[in-house]
């Protein structure tokens, strides 16, 4: 564009309306899109406030019969069991679709004022609610369900009846679904919205529509979903019938209910979409009047602005201004014009804002410093009456400066100067024109009565004319209550100290005495001469000097200084003792003001109380440890526990532990633990129970300790469990003596039969081997006298065969009765035993398995076969145990600790196998002689009743444990050669 070629101004103005149409168009569209997001937020804003606004109304509903409910648990006739009375109660407030249930609190019905009262009622479907409102003694809300007697649907309200601490009834009031549906109706909504209430259980509890056609149908699947997520929320969906709504949902924390309000999204959208035909067809006509008027102005702009450029050079009076050049012609000539003006009136303009702006400064700063001014600041004129009145109002005087004005002073506040001296002589003061200050009144207007002071200057003119007065006046009303408040407050605190029992006193920040009372005196009567002014320092002193402090003999500056310094930290109790026996408790506190008050209360007879139940309960202490029983007590109203100091040893707690009942339950072995709640319960029924043991883990080293308690329960005026006393003691050592001793018993018991039935089998061995040495000798006497391979010669063969395995039976019976002489020398056991093992693998089936672990141990003293023997009697049974099923035999070696008082070190060889096992009749009978599990001809029964004897020689000890289809293993222990020595030494020593 060529800088140089100007432009006429309409031209400038149609360009500007097309710019101004162009953003306009762009702003609105701009505009619509805001304005319906905005329109959309704000729908979802009044939609969630109608739906909170109607599950209020519900849960109003609902906290009214909760109300009525919690007012009738208050009744005097539930208080004294008078149900009939209660129940008429009951009748008289009950509504159309409503009625109220009293049920005891496992649920069970007393009345329903459905029906007459005495009228047995079934247990109430709802007393899972009325049990849960039992636990946490608080109102329950049912949803929709269907009660014992009724067959539609109804909701309930609970309420638990509450007395000395515990639920003795639950008030239940049921409401018919049309009830909470007419709640619905009442809000007079658009017949076009659908409301629904929706309990916890997702089922319809009220709406809007079709009466109680709904109630108690289950919500459609989408609305429970969405439930689900969100307590409140609105969302798009669509109805039964096709048609697209708007839902909002609100849960009521209250209820727990859910209320969901729909409305037709065509009315929600209906407003914007009006908005938008409204704007368009008013967008469209702004355009086109814009254009219309653009060419109107445009063409008389041009003549306007020739006007304005004469005008404004006639203005300015033909002065010179510089040449201003633009594109537009007349532009250029108003600039012209105006600059000449404008240099003229800018002149003139700022030294008239000048003197103006002072003069507002002056008004505003003598009008600030009138208003926080605290004094009112007033104008009088020649004729005493008020004529400016500025400053602090005081509200409660009802005197506003503009209810001043016109008024003398004595009329303004009604104070008659005929009758009144003081304002008379202020009169004849302004009459005269004399200053005046502080010139104090109170006033008679209307309201509290003020009490004012007043200060004012006479003023004249250059002549010495009277004008009027200047002054202020200060409201010192609050100054005189509050003395007056101080006056009567000092008067009421010096009382009350008076009446207080105790002493008490008031130091100021320098230790010095301002105040104390009666008591104090008492509690020191003539030791200690109090008076005001003295210092702390000074009344220890006094009080050093007459012994009065008991515990300061022969350290007197020592307490001195340590009181002193408690005194001036001011802080906690102290307790202290007079020499005439009397205990004070001191308390000192460090008041705002530096200042010390003191507390003394004479607690002598608490400390004789203390003194006399410490030595109680050491009394106590030292007779339970001697008796070796703890005691207990357990308070059911608070669930503490209280123990005794034997109770914290036996049950090896530290002196801090707390022993609440779940921390102690805990304790208890877990076989035990039900059996023991069990007797606790019965004992919180007040019922008398016989001692029990029981088995409790020590709190410090964990070890399980069995003890025996007793216990009874206590009872108040009413005869209410309130308490549970107990005793504890130790039986441990008690049941381990009477276990040793069964155990000793038993085995004497086993001993004395197995030395019988040894002596037998030795007798009868012995008079067997007098038999078979005959028929030995004659056998091979026969056997030497024929041929070889003779019949005859096969049949002393036979003869002497069946002597000799006689012979190893008859054996067999010598060394279970120990009759015969075994070898003694020093063995190696281990040695023995593998030398038995590498014989046994050969002989046993391959299906078995060995599994060995044979240490080295110790020699002993002993005949190696009768080793080899065990070793072959504990294997061949196990193997017989396993038979022809695959199997493991394990035998291992190793020295160990036998578990005895003792504690003897042994050689432990154990024989396990995986067979068949044994029950325990088998397992008691297996040493005996002749018993035997095997089959007819396959055993003599003398295999281990022969181990048994051998062990049993050699001071040793076997065992055996055995579970049917686990397998078996037999425990040798066999005493090592150094203790068999010591055995024998301290034998021969008895001996002697």
């Amino acid at each position: 564009m060529n800088p140089n070629v100007n432009f006429r101004a309409r031209t400038y103005v149609f360009a500007l309306v097309l710019v101004c149409v162009l953003t306009m168009l762009v702003v609105a569209i701009v505009a619509l899109s805001w304005l319906n997001d905005a329109e959309r937020e704000a729908n979802k804003a009044q939609l969630l406030s109608t739906v909170r606004a109607l599950a209020a109304a519900v849960d109003v509903k609902l906290k009214v019969g909760a109300a009525e409910l919690e007012a009738l648990a208050a009744s005097p006739s539930l208080d004294d069991k008078d149900l009939a009375r209660f129940y008429e109660q009951c009748q008289k407030i009950i509504r159309p679709g409503t009625w109220l249930i009293l049920s005891d609190p496992t649920g069970q019905a007393i009345f329903n004022t459905r029906f007459a009262f005495g009228t047995l009622r079934p247990l109430l479907r709802s007393a899972d609610l009325v049990k849960e409102a039992v636990r946490t003694r608080s109102v329950q809300i049912s949803g929709a369900f269907r009660g014992a007697t009724q067959d539609h649907f109804q909701v309930s309200v609970f309420v638990p009846v509450i007395e000395e601490d515990r639920v003795t009834h639950v008030l239940m009031k049921s409401f018919e679904l049309s009830e909470i549906s007419k709640t619905l109706l009442d809000q007079t909504l658009p017949a076009s919205w659908t409301v629904a209430v929706i309990d916890r259980n997702n089922l319809i509890v009220a709406s809007n529509r079709a009466g109680d056609e709904f109630g108690g149908t289950p919500a459609t699947q989408s609305l429970v979903d969405r439930i689900a997520q969100a307590d409140e929320a609105v969302f798009n969906s669509v109805n039964k019938e096709g048609v697209g709504v708007v839902t909002a949902i609100t849960k009521s924390a209250y209820s727990g209910w859910t209320v969901a309000l729909g409305i037709p999204a065509s009315e929600v959208e209906a407003p914007f979409t009006r908005s938008l035909k409204r704007m368009g067809l008013l967008a469209g006509t702004t355009v086109l009047l814009g254009i219309f008027f653009a060419a109107l102005i445009a063409s008389r702009l041009s003549s306007s602005l020739s006007q304005i450029s004469m005008a404004a050079l006639s203005v300015g009076r033909g002065m010179p201004t510089p040449v201003i050049r633009t594109r537009v012609i007349e532009i250029n000539d108003v600039a012209q014009a105006l600059g000449v003006a404008g240099d003229l009136i800018k002149k003139r303009s700022e030294e008239r804002d000048t003197v103006e702006e002072q003069l507002r400064r002056s008004e505003e700063r003598f009008r600030d410093i009138a208003e926080v001014s605290s004094n009112w600041i007033w104008e009088m004129g020649p004729d005493l009456r008020f004529t400016y009145h500025e400053g602090a109002h005081e509200g409660r005087a009802r005197l506003q400066p503009g209810a001043m004005i016109g008024q003398t002073r004595w009329e303004l506040v009604r104070l008659d100067p005929e009758t009144d001296e003081a304002m008379r002589l202020h009169k004849m003061d302004l009459e005269a024109h004399r200053p005046f200050h502080q010139f104090r009144f109170v006033t008679k207007a209307d309201g509290p009565a003020l009490h004012l002071s007043v200060g004012g200057k006479p003023f004249f003119d250059e002549t010495g004319r009277f004008l009027g007065y200047r002054g202020a006046t200060k409201n010192e009303t609050e100054v005189v209550e509050a003395r007056e408040r101080a006056e009567r407050a000092e008067a009421l605190l010096h009382d009350a100290v008076d009446s207080i029992s105790a002493g008490f006193t008031i130091f100021d920040a320098q230790n010095r005495l301002v105040m104390f009372n009666e008591g104090n005196r008492r509690l020191y009567g003539d030791l200690l001469h109090l008076r005001v002014g003295i210092t702390f320092e000074e009344m220890l002193r006094e009080g050093l000097g007459k012994e009065q402090f008991a515990d300061s003999a022969g350290r007197e500056e020592a307490w001195l200084a340590k009181r002193l310094a408690q005194f001036r930290s001011a802080r906690g109790s102290i307790e202290q003792r007079l020499h005439n026996g009397h205990w004070l408790l001191i308390t000192d506190r460090r008041m705002r003001n530096g200042g010390v008050a003191s507390l003394r209360v004479d607690i002598t007879e608490l400390k004789q109380a203390q003194a006399a139940l410490l030595d109680s309960e050491e009394r106590l202490d030292r007779a339970q440890a001697i008796a070796g029983v703890g005691s207990s007590e357990w308070d059911l109203r608070t669930n503490r526990n209280f123990w005794s100091k034997q109770m914290y040893y036996l049950r090896g707690a530290p002196e801090e532990f707390d022993p609440s009942i779940e921390a102690l339950v805990e304790t208890i072995h877990e076989d035990d633990r039900q059996r023991v709640i069990d007797w606790f319960e019965r004992l919180k029924g007040g019922e008398r129970v016989e001692p029990i043991e029981l088995r409790i883990c020590r709190l410090d080293t964990g070890e399980l300790r069995i003890f025996k308690a007793e216990a009874e329960p206590i009872f108040d005026a009413s005869g209410a469990v309130t308490r549970v006393s107990q005793t504890l003691r130790d039986i441990t050592e008690l049941k381990r003596a009477e276990q040793e001793r069964r155990d000793l018993e038993a085995q004497l018991y086993h001993s004395q039969k197995m030395e019988s039935l040894g002596t037998l089998a030795g007798g009868i061995a012995h008079d067997l081997n007098n038999t078979l040495v005959p028929v030995l000798l004659m056998a091979k006497l026969g056997m030497s006298g024929e041929e070889k391979g003779s019949a005859l010669y096969q049949n002393f063969q036979l003869i002497h065969q069946a002597g000799q395995r006689a012979a190893g039976l008859v054996k067999q019976i010598l060394t279970f009765s120990r009759k015969d002489v075994p070898l003694e020398c020093s063995m190696s056991v281990h040695e023995t035993i593998c030398d038995a093992l590498i014989m046994l693998q050969r002989s046993v089936p391959s299906t078995i398995t060995f599994a060995t672990d044979i240490r080295p141990v110790p020699e002993i003293v002993g005949d190696p076969g009768q080793i080899h023997q065990i070793i072959l009697n504990l294997v061949t049974n196990a193997a017989h145990a396993i038979g022809e099923a695959h199997g493991t035999i394990s035998v291992s070696l190793a020295e160990a600790v036998q578990e005895t008082p003792q504690a003897h070190r042994v050689i432990r060889l154990v024989v396990r196998d995986t067979g068949c096992g044994m029950e325990q009749q088998t397992m008691k009978r297996i040493f005996e002689p002749f018993f035997s599990t095997k089959e007819v001809g396959e055993g003599t029964g003398l295999g281990l009743s022969v181990v048994h004897g051998i062990v049993t020689a050699y001071g040793g000890r076997i065992t055996v444990d055995s579970r049917p289809g686990r397998g078996t293993a037999f425990t040798v222990d066999l005493p090592l050669k150094a203790q068999i020595d010591q055995l024998a030494s301290a034998l021969q020593r008895i001996t002697a």
